[in-house]
């Protein structure tokens, strides 16, 4: 099989190339930098093997140097994945005056604009000093800063903050997601206290291009198209996604039909397919050929920087660059070497995009399309052409999951049920709107009555779009929610659909026996998930806005206490989702905090210390000190051998924990908020617990 494997991998050069690139890359996650020399000092042995042996052994020791060239592809991902982490460069709640740059255009959000900026340098000592850091800049709601623009710049006195970790068991991990993408820190700018710096005059095209973007936005209302459609527009034709609310998301993730508002593959084949018919006309002599083809190429790369460049445009982008380079040489091009030359040169250039959700489901997609989805159309076959065409969509959608189904599982947990409804007609429809939108474009501009007329007419079809997608989310079970999946067993299931297709090429039985395995591993891993979520018996105190909220868990049964100023469900609900579903909670059983009495209820026991402003709960052997009220500030300072010995006490702040701690002896004190390093001073016999900074605190009764 390994034999039959090899020989598979040589028809695709840069896919030899690519794997231990990417498998370095995967390992730095994995392996400590430390140990950074192992991989080239490795591959050095083996080359020296390899120059030693050749000239008595010949060519049959060609297999070392394989291995030299592939260790240090490995060694060089992982170096590259190193170099990328960065640490950055300022600490946390870093002030200081910096000359900041606008990249791109503002995003309204319900209390500020929402832009990425360019810490282009710092003022210090009269001096200047490079920085050269992305930030993303909350701005206060003014009309000035609606109209800042990619390129403006700016001298603030800025306050860095590095985004806040995941605070709760299962919450989005948002610090990470900005450091994978290259930005380390936040900051909010009153435009009041910075002054705008005059325009330097240099001339930059990805600047110019996204002050395009947003001047051809913002000019789509003047042709009919607003709301909720010049949000579906923006996204589907440029890339665009501030306008997006929550509804029209959610409709579209639950019909299936996100992936058409992220400008991906589909949108570049129909740009070049336009731009190559629009150039059709010219000569098919060699010299005319290769010129049409640079413009081509032009053209895709003015169109993907007009996206903003996601991974998914890049790779197509990369692609057809490819495709046209091989008619125009008139040389045969191979889809999987093509894929494997882009992902090669983006990981290249961004080591970190591997971890990108949008590169992953474009890449398993595209190959998941290219692969199963020959299979699929060929095994229905209809003589009523407009039932084959949409058999042809639908099997492009089913080739499309097989894939990348364990991918959007691990990440979203959950799963659109019709998704190959809503993909035949929302494919359909966003084909035209993408065929007409570059016509459009030019109408608007040369002839802006009938600019307006098509405007209108592009308005009627994403009325239809989004009454698609509705109709499809509204229907009984559209989405199966509540799905678990880990990066192992994501792994594992993707690992499964490759060996059936090497079973198919190949007919090795092994590869039938792999698959049953990597399922066989995967159905393990989810019941040992199952049984030990079953056992649980946890006290998580959660890290809530405004509010407390302590999680006694039993098995998949939570009692939940909750105090804050918001008591509404949809408040509630959201605090406690992602913790919930970590911990696969299926029944919640919600308490106030402020009004409760002794008598809780199995299995959780309580009395009232401190004038009930203590509450002492009893908990699978561990006793939890809750502060529900302000303590009497007059409390008497009980001796140490009569206080309250408790494992946990929670209180709002680190003075009112010290007040309650005259009569508790806690182990670990848990505070609402940040103390300040001058009330650290005289710390108390305890560990302190912040929530704020360190996050949920939990006590692992029975795991």
């Amino acid at each position: 099989m390994l034999h039959q494997l090899f020989d598979r991998l040589r028809q695709f050069p840069w896919l030899r190339f690519t794997i231990p690139l990417l498998l370095g890359i995967v390992l730095e996650g994995i392996v400590p930098s430390q140990q950074h020399y192992l991989l080239p000092g490795i591959a050095l042995v083996f080359l020296f093997l390899a120059a030693f042996l050749h000239p008595w052994q010949g060519y049959s020791n060609r297999w070392i140097v394989g291995v030299a060239i592939n260790l240090f592809l490995c060694a060089g991902g992982y170096w590259l994945a190193v170099e990328a982490r960065e640490e950055p460069p300022y600490p946390d709640n870093y002030s200081g005056f910096f000359i900041l740059k606008i990249r791109e255009m503002p995003e309204e959000k319900e209390r500020s604009f929402r832009l990425k900026a360019y810490l282009v340098s710092e003022l210090r000592n009269d001096s200047l000093y490079f920085v050269g850091q992305e930030i993303l800049l909350y701005i206060k709601k003014e009309s000035r800063a609606a109209n800042l623009k990619p390129g403006d710049e700016m001298l603030a006195n800025v306050r860095l903050q590095k985004p806040a970790n995941a605070l709760n068991p299962g919450d989005f991990d948002y610090r990470n997601y900005l450091a994978v993408h290259g930005t380390y820190y936040t900051a909010f700018l009153n435009l009041s206290q910075a002054k705008l710096l005059p325009k330097s005059g240099e001339f930059s095209p990805t600047i110019f291009l996204r002050n395009l973007r947003g001047h051809l936005i913002q000019k789509l209302p003047d042709y009919g198209i607003t709301g909720n459609n010049l949000a579906i527009f923006s996204a589907l034709t440029l890339g665009y996604t501030g306008y997006l609310d929550t509804e029209t998301r959610n409709d579209f993730v639950a019909s299936g039909a996100m992936h058409v508002l992220s400008v991906s593959g589909l949108h570049v084949a129909i740009v070049f397919l336009l731009f190559s018919y629009m150039l059709g006309f010219t000569s098919r002599s060699i010299r005319y050929v290769r010129s049409r083809a640079i413009i081509v190429i032009i053209l895709l790369w003015i169109y993907a920087c007009l996206t903003g460049l996601p991974p998914s445009v890049l790779r197509s982008t990369i692609m057809f660059c490819i495709v046209i380079g091989a008619r125009v040489f008139k040389k045969r091009s191979n889809i999987y070497n093509s894929v494997a030359i882009s992902a090669f040169l983006l990981m290249l250039f961004d080591p970190l995009v591997i971890y990108d959700i949008g590169f992953q489901l474009s890449y398993m997609a595209l190959l998941s399309i290219v692969y199963f989805q020959p299979i699929l159309l060929g095994l229905f076959h209809f003589k009523i052409r407009i039932i084959q065409k949409a058999w042809e969509l639908t099997a492009v959608s089913f080739a499309a999951q097989i894939a990348t189904t364990p991918i959007s599982i691990a990440v979203f947990g959950q799963f659109p049920i019709y998704f190959w409804v809503s993909n035949i007609f929302v494919i359909f429809l966003s084909t035209i709107l993408l065929y007409v939108a570059a016509p459009f474009g030019l109408l608007a501009y040369f002839v802006p009555f009938v600019g307006k007329l098509v405007g209108q007419g592009l308005s009627y079809l994403l009325d239809g779009l989004r009454y698609i997608t509705n109709f499809v989310e509204q229907l009984p079970g559209s989405v199966v929610t509540g799905l678990h999946l880990n990066a192992i067993q994501a792994m594992l299931l993707v690992f499964a659909v490759i060996m059936v297709g090497f079973y198919r090429e190949s007919r090795q039985k092994l590869c039938i026996a792999l698959v049953l395995a990597s399922i066989g591993v995967v159905i393990l891993i989810d019941s040992m998930s199952i049984i030990n979520h079953k056992q649980q018996q946890v006290v998580a105190i959660l890290s809530v806005r405004n509010g407390k909220a302590i999680a006694f868990i039993q098995g998949q049964t939570a009692t939940v206490l909750w105090s804050g100023k918001v008591m509404d469900s949809v408040s509630i609900g959201n605090a406690l989702r992602a913790p919930m579903k970590y911990y696969r909670i299926k029944k919640i059983n919600l308490l106030p905090l402020e009004n409760l009495n002794d008598t809780i209820g199995f299995p959780l026991s309580a009395s009232s210390i401190a004038g009930e402003s203590i509450l002492i709960i009893s908990y699978g052997g561990k006793l939890v000190a809750i502060q529900k009220n302000k303590p009497n500030f007059y409390l008497k300072k009980l001796p140490l051998n009569d206080r309250l010995e408790v494992d946990v006490l929670y209180s709002d702040n680190y003075y009112l924990g010290k007040i309650a701690m005259n009569v508790i002896l806690p182990k670990t004190l848990v505070l609402g908020k940040l103390p300040s390093q001058q009330s650290l001073a005289n710390a108390p016999p305890a560990e302190l617990w912040p929530l704020p900074s360190n996050g949920a605190y939990l006590l692992s009764i029975k795991h």
